[in-house]
């Protein structure tokens, strides 16, 4: 897969952004910045990022590995005693290919890691792979690769391009099949076999166009998938697929909603996805750049928007480009926001009760400690409880473009 495909696979919404540059809010005190002990030329450490408990992840998916170019890699890093984050381990595919890109995605739960590798040719050309680890005793970086899971239809498309876990569940987006080819995946651990998992579900796309299965999440008994560039409220408006395990038959993952809002075209809502429960976060960072809360309805089932947060410097900024939810926090990237700089980018944190009671309201403007242009911090984000990670990817530490992340 060319390296220039790399930027498109994660820049699904085919509109111009319009960039601002309002004044910023009260910015939060600077978290700790890492690079890779190893970083070299465009590595985008930071593409990718996840958290779990004291672990993180972070995918580095332009990396060289062993003479092997753009193959990719992955850093762990783990939470010290006094608070600072340390790498641990830096994992490569055991078979790595030119334009790999391994770790375009990384998802953390409970000692379970996987890895998306969109250039992966094992199951067809660049069909895709993601690698399952586990984490195997109580060292830091010790961890086992146990799985190797390729789409098993030869139509992956950029199978792995994101990646959710959640217990015995594992979400898996396709990024370059089109029309009726549109497709997600959903693997499901082996109960007799915990280090291996099947197939359990292919979802097509129901109607054709819409970027549907670029982006995806899970949480327990439900699926969504995005489709942001779905046009049945406008053009490119964006709509969100909601699947639940027993809708239709038991263990069916039927659909039970395609939900919409009253957007404008080119809004782009489903370009980002997170989902806890009866709680889910959607971004849509297209023609002005936002992102909902929307809650399940006890009675009806039905998902209700709840909160529209929006970019506080009157930019969007392509706020809304990634997005993370835990609990009564919502954490926002705007990785095109200027600020001071053009497109150094911003990311914003959000609670439940801040605004009042029931009210979403911003608590936290995280910014980069250098605020170099086009460094697009915020580009991926993650959140655990009270912990926040924000990603630098295009920082230029030592070299072009090696990447940081951000802990907080």
């Amino acid at each position: 897969m060319p390296a220039r495909k790399l930027w498109s696979v994660a820049t699904t919404i085919l509109v111009a952004l319009i960039v601002g540059t309002g004044s910023p809010a009260s910015a939060a005190p600077p978290g700790q910045r890492v690079e890779p002990a190893d970083g070299g030329f465009q590595d985008r450490f930071g593409w990718s990022v996840a958290i779990d408990g004291r672990t993180a992840a972070v995918g580095a998916p332009m990396a060289d590995v062993d003479g092997v170019v753009l193959a990719g890699a992955v850093y762990l890093f783990e939470r010290q005693p006094g608070g600072g984050w340390q790498e641990v381990a830096r994992l490569t595919s055991p078979d790595p290919g030119t334009f790999d890109d391994f770790g375009i995605s990384v998802s953390l739960h409970r000692g379970t890691l996987a890895v998306g590798a969109v250039g992966d040719d094992d199951g067809a050309v660049n069909g895709g792979a993601v690698y399952v680890y586990q984490r195997t005793g109580a060292r830091p970086g010790s961890w086992s690769l146990t799985s190797k899971l390729v789409p098993g239809d030869g139509r992956g498309g950029d199978f792995g391009c994101e990646v959710d876990l959640d217990r015995e569940l594992l979400a898996v987006a396709t990024c370059t099949t089109s029309g009726a080819e549109a497709r997600a995946y959903l693997f499901r651990r082996r109960q007799r076999n915990p280090a291996t998992w099947e197939r359990a579900r292919v979802f097509l796309a129901p109607t054709e166009g819409g970027f549907y299965g670029r982006k995806v999440a899970v949480s327990g008994d439900r699926l969504v998938i995005g489709a942001q560039l779905d046009d049945d409220v406008a053009t490119q408006a964006g709509a969100v697929y909601v699947y639940e395990r027993d809708a239709g038959g038991a263990d069916n993952w039927g659909l039970t909603e395609k939900k919409t809002l009253d957007l404008p075209a080119f809004s782009g809502f489903g370009g980002a996805v997170d989902l806890e429960g009866d709680r889910m976060l959607v971004g849509a960072p297209g023609f002005a750049g936002a992102a909902f809360v929307l809650e399940r309805e006890a009675v009806s089932g039905e998902w209700i928007e709840v909160a529209s947060l929006e970019s506080p410097d009157d930019s969007d900024g392509g706020f809304g480009s990634s997005v993370a939810l835990d609990g009564d926090r919502a954490l926002v990237g705007a990785p095109d926001v200027d600020l001071g700089q053009f497109s150094a980018g911003a990311a914003y944190l959000f609670e439940r009760d801040a605004g009042g009671s029931g009210a979403w309201g911003r608590t936290r403007e995280l910014l980069s400690t250098d605020r170099d242009a086009f460094e697009a911090f915020g580009f991926s984000v993650a959140l655990w409880r009270g912990l926040l990670v924000v990603a630098d990817p295009l920082d230029d530490v030592g070299t072009t473009q090696v990447g940081s992340v951000h802990f907080y």
